[in-house]
């Protein structure tokens, strides 16, 4: 971790030194030459080609998308959530920049030892959930920032909230299962085990249900897959089976590639299936 916050210090020298060249093209000719630098591989350059334009016209969600994304890239995760905030205040229903916000907001604490950053994630997450209900890894890194800074009872409230006009949706009540079992961790006895009964009970119901639908949502598919999964009861067998199936479902729709449901931020994205 030390060399990666090294070399993303020596990146963030290098860029604020190019940057220091400021263009000052109309924003159009920017776009246009840093998509091209981004097609020739010339990704510093990009970056800097799209700080001038979002510079120059601030409105553009394009243009701090685009720099964001490329801040991710490098991992300047405080740079990216910055540029990511930009972006949704303009985009707000822009689903997939929520889970890159929340996930830069989650790496910049983590690498900064910030709190600030984990605290700014639960300010946010209502408004995330309102435009990005069917992104796991917000859950996810909700989850664990809440943990770190011990306010699990915060990140609970928030769920409530968002459960009272989402009741049956699938990847909602798998985010309640894991607080649950996180809540129940922090009591004596074995209250963990009750959870982990209870959570398996229900999954099982839900599997004997959807085991011989064809047609069965991806959403179920999801939570029995990462129910089943080993953070959760540890039912290895039963967590690939489902994996397979979540991945078969997906792949119609976008061939060669993975559902949202299991982005490059989630657990399960690079789980490996029996006889893959």
């Amino acid at each position: 971790m030390k060399a990666l916050e090294r070399h993303g210090v020596f990146l963030a020298a290098s860029l604020t030194f190019v940057a220091g060249c400021t263009d000052y093209r109309p924003h159009a000719e920017l776009m246009a030459d840093a998509a091209a630098d981004v097609e020739a591989i010339e990704l510093e350059r990009a970056m800097v080609r799209y700080d001038s334009a979002r510079t120059r016209s601030p409105d553009d969600a394009e243009a701090h998308r685009q720099y964001a994304t490329l801040a991710n890239y490098f991992s300047l995760n405080a740079e990216a959530a910055g540029a990511w905030e930009h972006a949704l205040e303009l985009e707000p229903e822009y689903a997939a920049g929520w889970e890159a916000y929340i996930r830069a907001l989650r790496w910049a604490g983590i690498f900064e030892t910030d709190r600030r950053y984990g605290e700014k994630i639960l300010q946010v997450l209502p408004e995330a959930l309102r435009n990005a209900p069917d992104r796991p890894v917000l859950f996810d890194d909700a989850q664990e920032a809440a943990s770190d800074l011990g306010q699990l009872d915060a990140y609970a409230a928030i769920l409530a909230e968002h459960e009272a006009t989402r009741s049956e949706d699938q990847i909602l009540l798998h985010a309640l299962g894991s607080l649950r079992l996180a809540l129940a961790g922090r009591e004596e006895g074995d209250r963990g085990q009750v959870v982990k009964d209870s959570i398996g009970a229900a999954l099982d119901a839900l599997a004997a249900e959807a085991e011989d639908d064809p047609d069965v949502r991806a959403p179920v598919l999801y939570r029995l897959a990462a129910g089943y999964d080993f953070r959760m009861l540890q039912r290895e067998e039963d967590a690939d089976r489902w994996l397979e199936r979540l991945e078969a479902a997906a792949r119609p729709r976008r061939p060669g590639g993975r559902s949202a449901l299991l982005g490059p931020g989630h657990r399960l994205a690079g789980r490996p299936v029996r006889g893959w």
